[in-house]
């Protein structure tokens, strides 16, 4: 376990680094104070994920296990397929879908590929999805009053 988790830690370590150097990307809004603007909350959370996969590669660094071969995990074994295919989403997701899209439908299809990758039956969340997104946009646009990426259709 001690490979499998120095290797996740250093593939977040990377996502976060990218997370903050794509957000001096994002634009100004109309309310600004010196503290925060649109990069504030991506930039805090990708912080968190560094910090975590610091402890992650410590913590598996410093306990007493040995790697037992029974225990490891190969990197693209079926196993891998899930966590790796998200993590591929979502770098599409942000690298690409984003600016091209715009915030609300890349989410929406970002929510729906995700839901059908994790094998989801219930025709509920397929319906809540949507809606869902059309809540965060509504909530950041007009109470939080941050500008969200509008892509090509402008919402």
């Amino acid at each position: 376990m001690k490979r499998i988790n120095s290797i996740t830690g250093i593939v977040f370590i990377a996502l976060g680094v990218f997370i903050i150097a794509y957000s001096f990307t994002f634009k100004a809004t109309l309310v600004k104070d010196h503290y925060t603007g649109p990069e504030f909350f991506p930039r805090l959370i990708a912080l968190g994920m560094i910090l975590l996969s610091l402890i992650l590669i410590a913590t598996s660094r410093t306990s007493g296990q040995k790697t037992d071969s029974k225990e490891t995990v190969r990197f693209f074994s079926k196993g891998m397929k899930t966590p790796l295919m998200t993590m591929g989403m979502l770098v599409v997701y942000v690298s690409v879908m984003l600016e091209a899209l715009g915030f609300a439908l890349s989410s929406i299809l970002l929510f729906l590929a995700l839901l059908r990758l994790l094998e989801v039956k219930r025709t509920r969340f397929y319906v809540l999805a949507p809606i869902f997104v059309i809540v965060v946009t509504a909530l950041f646009r007009y109470v939080f009053l941050v500008q969200l990426p509008t892509g090509i259709i402008g919402f």
